[in-house]
């Protein structure tokens, strides 16, 4: 097994996207996590290119991972170099007010939904935020969450499933 000892290296730069806007960009990369040692070891082509592909295999699994969670969150982590997640996409000005030079306290239309739930979670506190995320005929046409509240959520539907079994012989 090849070590995860190298690190996944965000680099970002402000870029302007459209008049106004002002986007951040992020770079993902990753160093070359092959020692010599590792080479010596590996010696001949065949030994090389499996060491490689192994290598290979190892930095797309910690790149998945790592903009996986980068997906979800809100672009502050590495001094703001990680990429803008869709906490800061879908925000309400709780976590984040500017968005792509966009102050969503001057233009509301930018707010999202984003509820705080306390308590338990009920098909009516999904209902009330699906209505409340609605803008004119607009209405989402999708919802994110995390594992533990889709568990949840799942748990709520269960009873209404219905099994429509036949058994033969």
């Amino acid at each position: 097994m090849i070590s995860r000892e190298g690190s996944i290296v965000m680099a970002g730069e402000s870029d302007t996207i459209l008049k106004g806007i002002k986007s951040r960009v992020s770079l993902v990369k990753t160093p070359d996590r092959v020692s010599g040692i590792q080479r010596a070891l590996n010696e001949g082509d065949a030994k090389v290119i499996d060491l490689i592909t192994a290598e290979a295999q190892g930095i797309a699994e910690d790149l998945r991972q790592d903009i996986g969670t980068q997906t979800y969150a809100d672009g502050t982590g590495n001094s703001s170099k990680d990429l803008l997640g869709l906490v800061a996409a879908v925000d309400d000005t709780t976590n984040v007010v500017t968005y792509l030079n966009i102050s969503r306290t001057t233009f509301t239309a930018w707010r999202g939904t984003l509820t705080a739930q306390s308590g338990s979670l009920s098909l009516a506190n999904l209902a009330s935020d699906f209505d409340a995320a609605q803008v004119g005929n607009d209405a989402p046409d999708l919802i994110v969450t995390t594992p533990a509240v889709f568990t949840i959520y799942e748990a709520l539907l269960t009873p209404t499933v219905q099994h429509n079994l036949s058994f033969s012989g």
